[in-house]
């Protein structure tokens, strides 16, 4: 009896200390998940935040877009007024009109400027009296000369001589003449003899050269060469 009463005293005391651990080791686990659900909570709620963010994000870039578009076929529709054959004759676009304003879309991905103000060039050209099969590669050439982009003198050269001529035919020879047609691009003392050769370009914009006396010196020197 003395035996089985210890074995009962030991079996207690094991058990009381089982219970003891498990109630403690319950009362941490619930420590523990009330931590993980706060913790989950305040992830979530910072998650809703970095979520409604990102859709402000996105709403104001899409917003953007929209007006981009927007503004772009405006222009295209400027365009269309002072190109012929832009639109049928129920005033539907026609598909020269859709490639053209494909040419403008694919041509910003090359040049530093939006299409819209690519739509302008052109739109300025058509009503100057450049020819429509002319006016893709009149607005690029100009773009180019206005951000000093890849444009060789004589690139600038045909620009400025279709500039002219499309003066001369708005408003005759002796007006086109004494009006002074200005590289727009860049001039620099390596590029400024080469520019000023050519025979419609009669001076250009001066960029960071004008700071430099030696330079600007080069540059009326290119001028002045017979």
């Amino acid at each position: 009896m003395a035996s089985k009463s210890k074995t009962y005293e030991l079996a207690l005391k094991i058990a009381g200390k089982v219970d003891g651990s498990l109630k403690k080791s319950c009362l941490s686990a619930a420590k523990d998940v009330n931590t993980l659900s706060a913790s989950v909570q305040k992830t979530g709620r910072i998650a809703a935040k970095a979520m409604a963010a990102v859709g402000t994000a996105v709403a104001t870039v899409a917003v953007a877009s929209a007006k981009k578009a927007i503004e772009f076929e405006s222009t295209m529709a400027d365009v269309a007024k002072v190109v012929d054959g832009l639109r049928d004759q129920n005033g539907a676009f026609t598909k020269s009109y859709y490639e053209m304003s494909d040419a403008l879309l694919n041509m910003s991905k090359n040049i530093p400027m939006t299409a819209d103000a690519l739509g302008q060039i052109m739109a300025s050209a058509g009503q100057a009296g450049i020819a429509s099969e002319d006016l893709a590669k009149f607005t690029e050439t100009a773009a180019k000369m206005g951000v000093a982009f890849n444009t060789t003198a004589e690139q600038a050269g045909e620009v400025c001589s279709n500039i002219r001529a499309a003066i001369r035919g708005l408003y005759g020879a002796r007006v086109a003449r004494s009006v002074t047609i200005q590289y727009g691009g860049s001039m620099n003392p390596k590029n400024a003899a080469e520019l000023l050769a050519q025979p419609d370009i009669d001076g250009g914009l001066i960029g960071g050269a004008a700071l430099k006396p030696e330079q600007f010196v080069d540059i009326i020197n290119a001028a002045n060469q017979e």
